[in-house]
């Protein structure tokens, strides 16, 4: 290998990391899109059932007029329809008036489909500008280290603030658009099209709402292969290029050669450009500089007519403008000598940007810091839905109580319900509203029967024995029985008797309420009662619960509710009260396994309720389980003996024995001169490739 093509190689494996993050980065709002199409899904087979006829009209004849009216104005479409439909002798055996309701609560449908991605967009375009910028100052870095070693020439990063690079991935290219406009356009107009145009061919087709399910979730995998897929790699990608020019600008780069990924299906333009070579004062992007279309995964390389030998570099003196060939440096030691790395990398807050907005960076912080301190699967589920925690505008209307909004997907909260109002923890009013987002965004998955029936046996099973004992051991002659005329009192509370002599049920129910709450208040402080008075509430119809700052008694009477309330509870104890979730332990004890394996399926985003054994974004956010893994994958495979994955490699890739073991040796064994320049290391064990290698190792790849 000369130095020419050693230092191609260098760009090409930066150009290389860009792409793994791309990847990551799509995987990752990719997981983000599943809950938002399990909530439209649910929401578009409501509608089906609700207003599409599935039989005793057929639409055979209407079929292909009707398919015309994808992404066309509803109003002038259902008229040209109409005209069409009566011109060709249609009339007769077409149901105008309900092919004209159809068609109204189609555009119906598509503008609640509209409105249910909106409050989605503004976390999904500051996601995607984060994950641009982090990507625009790795790419800038690293490119001006290695074009620093070409031509001696140092970089300045004074002028990289953060506004800077704000405006820098926010700059119009290609099309003229902005990349949040085209967030909002794939999610405000693509989206919702094809959605609505899998309803319309059910609806022509007489489908049932078992078929169009499958129609929704093709078009729902239809969109994210295609229109994510798009729009992450190629935002990406160009940000990717436009920081490595700008480096190329910063560094004294004068020339670059452009390379092309040579594929099978390497378009003919980039063909044709691979290793040519252009004047920096030349460039055009989309002619002569990457990217040249959607999907380019095409980079550029810097030239210079005296490349450094492998392991040097070329230094410049910038007062003597001399240059002079040392030594190289890995990275790292570049990036601390140039300031770039005073500190371990900040991990990702918890909380969103809106959050931040609403409430206030020192609030943010403190919540950021709860969760940090919560239990993993707590922050797990934080991660998974922090991008589409929405608080709305008038959470400082101190006319509003605090509430998750269903219709919107929005969160209000009151400013003293934050600081703790009503007995409250601080904090608690953030994590319990948040919660009832998270259950609903994930499809209501608390709403199941198995965890209703836990709640109330659990009660019961708190309560009983106490209302039995009260009942066996209060009679008409205790001693703190206390008669006046035909009523009798037992420590102030008025009692009734039945005809065998005992308690009645609901005299001893009030007694046990008594008992208990007595008991509770002088055992826990006020703040951890809340929690618990309205999940009693729920099980005992008691308005307020057992301690009166529940909800009111018909609040429950809407089915779900008790459910839903009960997740929402126990989430904000688990993560902000540990003395709440003591007490809901001890009264809902089962229910609180209940909980928690609901919690594991949200994490899993497992829809059946079967939690997967697999390691992913969702139950491993910051990749500290999958590098362990891969790491100890790794180094047992390299002690161990060989043979036998070799054999299997062979086998089921259909190659040589003699090509799998090159191939093994080059994954496991072999060491490259990487990013450490000069310093010959392994590739970085990858998660992915150790779960190939652990099947194959087990026969069942």
């Amino acid at each position: 290998m000369n130095s020419r093509e050693y230092w191609q190689k260098r760009y090409l494996q930066l150009k290389a990391s860009s792409e793994r993050t791309a990847v990551q980065y799509e995987r990752k709002m990719l997981q983000q899109m599943d809950t938002i199409n399990t909530q439209i899904s649910q929401m578009i087979v409501a509608w089906y059932k609700r207003y599409a006829r599935t039989a005793g009209i057929d639409f055979a004849t209407a079929a292909q007029e009707l398919k015309r009216a994808r992404g066309k104005d509803w109003e002038t479409t259902l008229d040209d329809f109409i005209r069409k439909a009566k011109l060709d002798g249609y009339e007769d055996e077409l149901d105008l008036q309900y092919i004209q309701q159809q068609v109204a609560r189609l555009q119906q449908l598509q503008s609640q489909i509209m409105n249910q991605v909106a409050p989605v967009v503004p976390e999904l375009t500051d996601s995607m500008s984060e994950q641009l910028q982090q990507t625009y100052l790795d790419t800038y870095e690293h490119a001006t280290y290695l074009n620093e070693g070409i031509t001696g020439m140092q970089g300045n990063f004074a002028n990289y603030d953060e506004t800077a690079v704000k405006m820098a991935v926010s700059n119009p290219w290609g099309d003229g658009q902005m990349f949040s406009k085209r967030i909002w356009d794939n999610f405000q107009n693509q989206l919702p099209k094809m959605l609505t145009d899998a309803v319309m061919r059910g609806t022509v087709l007489g489908e049932n709402s078992k078929k169009i399910s499958k129609r929704i979730a093709a078009a729902n995998n239809t969109f994210s292969e295609v229109n994510i897929h798009r729009l992450v790699q190629s935002e990406l990608a160009h940000v990717t290029e436009e920081a490595t020019f700008k480096s190329y600008a910063d560094t004294g780069v004068e020339e670059y050669t452009y390379m092309a990924t040579l594929e099978s299906h390497t378009c003919p333009i980039c063909g044709d450009l691979d290793l040519q070579r252009f004047k920096l004062s030349d460039k055009k992007s989309g002619v002569n500089y990457p990217t040249i279309h959607p999907y380019c995964r095409c980079t550029t390389a810097a030239w210079n007519e005296d490349m450094p030998p492998i392991g040097k570099r070329w230094s410049k003196n910038p007062e003597t403008g001399k240059r002079k060939m040392v030594d190289a440096v890995s990275f790292n030691e570049w990036a601390k000598q140039n300031g770039l790395r005073k500190s371990p990398t900040k991990p990702k807050s918890l909380v969103n940007a809106n959050t931040a907005e609403k409430l206030g960076a020192k609030t943010a912080a403190d919540i950021d810091a709860t969760l940090r301190n919560a239990p993993k699967n707590m922050q797990h589920l934080w991660s998974k839905f922090a991008n589409q925690m929405v608080i709305d505008d008038d959470a400082d209307n101190p006319t509003l109580g605090s509430h998750y909004n269903n219709r919107t997907g929005k969160v209000t909260l009151r400013p003293k319900d934050i600081e703790g109002a009503n007995g409250r923890n601080r904090l608690d009013a953030y994590f319990h509203e948040m919660a009832h987002l998270i259950d609903n965004k994930a499809g209501n998955v608390s709403v199941n029967e198995d965890f209703k029936n836990a709640l109330n046996s659990d009660y019961d099973n708190f309560m009983n024995p106490r209302i039995n004992r009260f009942r066996n051991d209060v009679t008409k002659d205790s001693d703190k029985l206390v008669t006046y005329g035909r009523k009798s009192y037992y420590d102030t509370l008025e009692v009734k008797f039945g005809k065998n002599g005992k308690l009645t049920p609901s005299s001893a129910r009030m007694l046990t309420q008594n008992e208990v709450r007595d008991e509770l208040r002088t055992k826990y402080s006020k703040s951890s009662l809340g929690d618990v008075s309205d999940m009693t509430g729920a099980s005992s119809g008691i308005e307020g619960g057992l301690f009166g700052t529940g909800h009111k008694k018909n609040y429950y009477w809407t089915p779900g509710n008790q459910e839903k309330e009960a997740f929402a509870e126990m989430t904000s104890a688990t993560i902000n009260n540990p003395e709440s979730l003591e007490l809901i332990k001890k009264i809902y004890p089962t229910a609180y396994k209940k909980y928690q394996q609901i919690v594991d399926q949200v994490n899993h985003n497992s829809k059946s309720g079967a939690v997967s054994g697999a390691l992913n974004d969702d139950n491993d956010p910051f990749l500290e389980k999958r590098s362990k893994y891969a790491d100890d994958t790794y180094e047992m495979l390299r002690k161990a003996k060989r043979e036998s994955l070799v054999e299997v490699s062979a086998q089921r890739s259909g190659i040589s024995v003699e090509a799998a073991q090159r191939g093994l040796q080059h994954i496991l064994d072999s060491k490259y001169d990487l990013w450490d320049n000069g310093r010959l290391v392994h590739f970085d064990p990858s998660y992915d490739m150790s779960e190939s290698l652990i099947r194959l190792r087990m026969h069942n790849g």
